[in-house]
């Protein structure tokens, strides 16, 4: 078969577009879930290794390292809050 014989692709459908905006949202959260993750952990590993001893940090560091990942969690916890959409706000403002 030639280019000529084959059909042009469709336009863009309501659904087509809904799903591609729906991946895009799924990848942003997916994206931002698994940097929270990876931020979390790391986190946990350096709070474990100094709290154990495995890691020897002077007094002085060791609380202003304790108050670094403490604000740390609190920015992640405060990232991971669920957010309202856009697609949300949309809705709501069509139902009102």
């Amino acid at each position: 078969m030639s280019l000529i014989d084959h059909p042009t692709e469709p336009r863009s459908t309501p659904s087509s577009t809904a799903d591609a905006a729906e991946s895009k949202w799924m990848l942003r959260k997916g994206f931002g879930l698994a940097v929270t993750s990876i931020v979390g952990l790391l986190v946990l590993m350096v709070g474990l290794e100094v709290l154990s001893g495995l890691v020897v940090v002077p007094s002085g560091v060791q609380l202003a390292l304790g108050i670094w990942l403490g604000g740390l969690a609190f920015v992640l916890i405060l990232l991971t809050l669920p957010a309202e959409d856009d697609g949300e706000r949309n809705e709501k403002r069509r139902a009102n």
